[in-house]
């Protein structure tokens, strides 16, 4: 376990004894409670589901107001939610809100807050023909989900755009579970009136073996690979991420205005990844791979991007 009694378990925020206010509201409804978890656990790994009783967990069945999820790798708790807090706080993106907690044997634990979900991509992919199977959900093109979410989704575009910042932040965070069954949809205001879920399921794969640079074995779009960028270079880099949006008709000042954003917050990824709860070696792993990703998506084939200085 990685404990840091300056830092808030939550959102990384320095000069905190516990939660920070943001995170008690956000996570736990505005009720303070411990970051030590207060019950033993099986050493296995499980997930559990949780409801706050007058400042105190109970155990419960679905639905819950909140998940605990132990995990069996080292460093996976603390992985998730730095790569969370770095999606919402860095790069603007909807993300669950979630906390870290300590058991009584050391490990380190998931608390989330609960969301109502409609679906996901696979279901909506078989839905519209897609053949099932235990790979059905990696079988599959980014793009392939935004030819779904025009079908079926009465917004197209701002759910679009969403997925393309959500695909732009799995890529440079190396996230390679990016896969169908992570992106989620919910109803709005009414049936079948859909709308992309805030982001749940995302953490640098690197760490615990997986360094693919995307889940979805047909890539960004079908063939991507032939094209001049990808081809010369031997990765995907910012021109391949910038004709992804295109192809999803997005606005392509918008699509170039997100890139530049990201690759603007080299400096401070790395100083959230000081400030969490990795282990050293996960630290530095964590940095690594970031620092790799970020280089490959600042290199432009076209000269459509200059990285500053």
């Amino acid at each position: 376990m990685v404990t840091n009694p300056a830092v808030c378990p939550a959102t990384f925020k320095p000069g905190c004894t516990g939660y920070a206010p943001r995170a008690v509201k956000e996570v736990f409804g505005g009720r303070t409670m411990p970051v030590q978890f207060p019950y033993e656990l099986p050493p296995n790994p499980g997930t559990y589901h949780l409801k706050i009783e007058k400042r105190k967990y109970q155990f419960t069945d679905l639905p819950s107001e909140l998940t605990l999820d132990v995990f069996e790798e080292e460093d996976r708790a603390a992985n998730e939610q730095l790569s969370r807090q770095l999606a919402a706080q860095l790069f603007q993106l909807p993300v669950i809100a979630s906390a870290l907690t300590f058991l009584q044997d050391g490990r380190t634990a998931l608390i989330s807050r609960n969301i109502p979900v409609t679906g996901n991509m696979l279901q909506l992919a078989i839905l519209d023909g897609h053949t099932p199977g235990p790979d059905a959900q990696y079988r599959y093109s980014y793009h392939g989900i935004s030819l779904l979410i025009d079908k079926y989704f009465p917004a197209p575009i701002p759910a679009k755009e969403l997925l393309f910042r959500m695909v732009a932040v799995h890529y440079l965070l190396g996230n390679g579970e990016a896969h169908l069954r992570t992106f989620q949809f919910v109803e709005d205001r009414g049936e079948n009136d859909f709308s992309m879920a805030p982001l749940s399921s995302v953490c640098n794969t690197a760490l615990h073996g997986d360094a693919a640079d995307l889940a979805l074995l047909d890539g960004l779009y079908l063939r991507d690979f032939e094209k001049i960028s990808f081809k010369t270079l031997g990765f995907y880099g910012y021109d391949d991420i910038y004709q992804f949006g295109l192809r999803m008709n997005l606005v392509n000042f918008r699509v170039k205005r997100f890139l530049d954003l990201i690759l603007t917050q080299k400096d401070e990824v790395l100083d959230m990844i000081v400030r969490s709860y990795l282990s050293d070696a996960g630290k530095r792993m964590y940095a690594e791979s970031f620092l790799k990703r970020q280089e490959r998506l600042s290199t432009s084939y076209s000269g459509l991007y200059k990285p500053v200085g």
